[in-house]
């Protein structure tokens, strides 16, 4: 099956965003656009894993080695104007498997966010500022870290502050 069709199974509005469109985006951090602007595909990820080094070398040691193995490509993706990093994962049987990581993002414009960011580990607001906003299987979006907003809308839906 194609990569855009499997996708377009589970989120409708996903598209691939070209190195054109990369040029001046201001949506994404320059530590990212630089991964991306990078047209040697063994460079490339020789990027991405320094990028996931300098983030959590020691808590995701195992991850990134996995990453090193067996990420076939990465690409930039734009879903509902939000840009997400596409990770395209060779599995032992075989298999490709698609995981999402979001683009940082601040969250600190929304109040309630601040209060509960104050109290996170430094090294999951390292990831979060730096690396990832989330990182998961994206069929499920489930099997890793979610995205900051849905935190804050499962402290709003729970009526009540989750105590982090």
């Amino acid at each position: 099956m194609e990569k855009l069709s499997f996708l377009n199974h589970y989120r409708k509005s996903i598209e691939f965003v070209s190195n054109k469109e990369l040029l001046n985006n201001e949506n994404i951090p320059e530590k990212w656009l630089e991964i991306f602007k990078e047209t040697d595909k063994i460079k490339k990820k020789d990027k991405l894993i320094a990028l996931w080094n300098s983030v959590c070398e020691k808590e995701l040691s195992k991850t990134i080695s996995y990453l090193q193995e067996n990420l076939l490509e990465f690409e930039l993706i734009i879903d509902n104007g939000q840009y997400a990093v596409l990770y395209s994962v060779q599995s032992e049987n075989e298999e490709i498997l698609y995981y999402e990581g979001g683009i940082p993002t601040n969250p600190f414009f929304i109040p309630e966010m601040r209060e509960a960011w104050s109290k996170l580990p430094g090294s999951i607001k390292k990831f979060y500022e730096k690396l990832h906003n989330g990182f998961y299987y994206l069929p499920s979006k489930a099997m890793g870290l979610v995205q900051w907003n849905t935190l804050l809308i499962l402290r709003i839906m729970n009526g009540e502050y989750l105590k982090i």
